[in-house]
């Protein structure tokens, strides 16, 4: 008897408060996802240099600065967009994720039960 309610509880354990669980872990999952790459940053400072190399400006008019300093934020704009696009891509598979991870765990014990009962089944014949 023991056994049915463990059994009854488990059940009811993941059909309600593991669902809203994985709700908040799929929730959090995209929040880590868009600070990791540092989505929000990177385009705050979209024009700015990379790493803030460049040369110190010697005059007015200093021919050299301007050029180093278009060519690092052509190249800081570069790498960031690679940086964006990567985590955006990223961000999109983490959303897609979780309604298949809903899908799967909701499935998930009849598939137990289902496989369970065909693998007996191919047992006894």
């Amino acid at each position: 008897m023991d056994i049915l309610l463990y059994f009854l509880r488990y059940i009811i354990w993941h059909y309600t408060r593991a669902i809203k669980d994985l709700f908040i872990n799929w929730i959090n999952f995209i929040w880590f996802t868009f600070n990791f790459f540092s989505i929000s940053l990177l385009l705050k400072t979209f024009f700015s240099p990379w790493k803030r190399l460049g040369e110190a400006r010697k005059g007015f008019f200093d021919f050299t600065f301007i050029i180093i300093d278009i060519i690092m934020r052509l190249f800081g704009m570069l790498l960031r967009s690679i940086t964006i696009i990567i985590g955006m891509v990223s961000v999109c598979v983490v959303i897609l994720a979780g309604p298949i991870a809903l899908a799967v765990w909701i499935v998930w014990p009849i598939a137990i039960i289902y496989f369970l009962s065909k693998g007996l089944t191919i047992l006894i014949k």
